[in-house]
């Protein structure tokens, strides 16, 4: 399956970077240039994941993301677009706002390539409902519970 992304900057050149960058890795790529672009193709594209730059004109990364964050068919879904935030100033900031992680600027393409990987091998992964059990060979974490415990070993 080849994931879609949505590359957002209005730095031309930054956009082409990233986007042939994630294009060359086999990623189906849409671009936009400012907030407004970003909002309606990610509701036309539907994109697993979003490389979003924070310092748009207009309506910026920030707006993007909280909007996206308060848009019912995108928030608090598995399915929902990830968002990848890069931009200058405060990490936590990024984070608090509903980013999946985050690159400040400059970077390096390898290394947002590879994040975007990361990113969408752990959206991709089970989905553990909330007060389920789930189990790793001997140990068991409750979420419900907030426990983990190890299964004790029987000898013979």
């Amino acid at each position: 399956m080849t994931h879609r992304v949505l590359v957002v900057d209005d730095e031309p050149d930054i956009t082409a970077l990233v986007a042939y960058h994630l294009a060359k890795e086999g990623y189906r790529v849409a671009t936009a240039s400012n907030g407004a672009e970003a909002l309606k193709a990610a509701a036309e594209a539907a994109p697993d994941l979003i490389v979003l730059d924070l310092m748009l004109p207009g309506v910026s990364g920030y707006d993007v993301l909280q909007e996206l964050r308060r848009k019912a068919e995108t928030k608090d879904r598995r399915s929902h677009p990830a968002h990848r935030a890069e931009g200058r100033g405060r990490p936590r900031s990024r984070l608090s706002l509903g980013a999946d992680d985050y690159v400040v600027k400059p970077f390096s393409p390898k290394e947002l390539v590879l994040r975007v990987a990361a990113v969408l091998r752990r959206l991709g992964g089970p989905a553990v409902a909330s007060g389920s059990l789930l189990l790793v060979g001997s140990i068991t974490i409750d979420r419900a519970a907030h426990t983990v415990s190890r299964a004790a070993r029987c000898s013979s």
